[in-house]
């Protein structure tokens, strides 16, 4: 059966010129500032058969400890030894599902990173990770002081700002005529949004709505003119 593209989604892959915001083998940068609240945890995503990597190198941060919450999917390794110190990169990859005696899963898990800089302050870095499947949008996260805000879509879609720039790219997308009003699609990215409002991952939200990543991205990307 030959999966179907949202004529939606095609209109605004043709219109949007511009590169995406994460495109496929990409290097996406975002701020090392911990987070303030629970809504702005980044997501990380993971995709079968390939590895993610996390660097700190740009930010001139050594890990020194790791915390997956659910190792049953997912696997994790350090450029070094984290008992060397020295430690600037993990690199996570998906796994056969495994049973632990006594461990818990979930459907989306979240991973802890401690790390220390020069001058000895140490940081706690909170993400989600989401096992992926299908096209890999990028293999490198990197943290980075001047991250750039269109880089920091897809791992922050969840914040109030980002759900405001896809609700505005809605009616963008209405006033050009990309689709209709009543296209039953719209009415499942406002429950995407709803959920994500509520304090759902955007990556759990899209997907029980029925909604692709790629279309919120491109949505975020429409309102994000917009709003300029």
């Amino acid at each position: 059966m030959i999966k179907q593209i949202s004529p939606l989604l095609l209109a605004l892959s043709v219109v949007l010129l511009q590169p995406s915001a994460v495109t496929a083998q990409e290097m996406m940068r975002v701020s090392p500032t911990a987070p303030t609240n629970q809504q702005q945890v980044m997501t990380v995503k993971d995709w079968a058969g390939r590895a993610t990597a996390i660097d700190f190198s740009a930010v001139h941060q050594r890990i020194t400890s790791v915390v997956l919450g659910d190792s049953s999917r997912l696997v994790y390794t350090a450029d070094v030894p984290l008992e060397s110190g020295q430690a600037s990169t993990l690199f996570l990859k998906q796994i056969q599902p495994l049973k632990f005696p006594g461990a818990t899963t979930a459907t989306l898990t979240n991973l802890l990173i401690k790390t220390i800089d020069a001058q000895g302050k140490q940081q706690l870095h909170s993400f989600n990770v989401v096992a992926a499947h299908g096209t890999p949008e990028y293999s490198n996260v990197q943290m980075s002081r001047t991250a750039a805000k269109t880089n920091s879509i897809a791992p922050t879609l969840s914040t109030p700002e980002l759900l405001k720039r896809v609700e505005a790219g809605i009616q963008v997308a209405i006033a050009r005529r990309y689709a209709m009003r009543d296209d039953p699609l719209f009415e499942r990215v406002r429950q995407c949004t709803a959920d994500a409002r509520s304090g759902t991952p955007v990556a759990i939200a899209a997907k029980r709505a029925n909604v692709s990543l790629a279309l919120l991205l491109k949505l975020s990307q429409l309102g994000l003119q917009a709003i300029r």
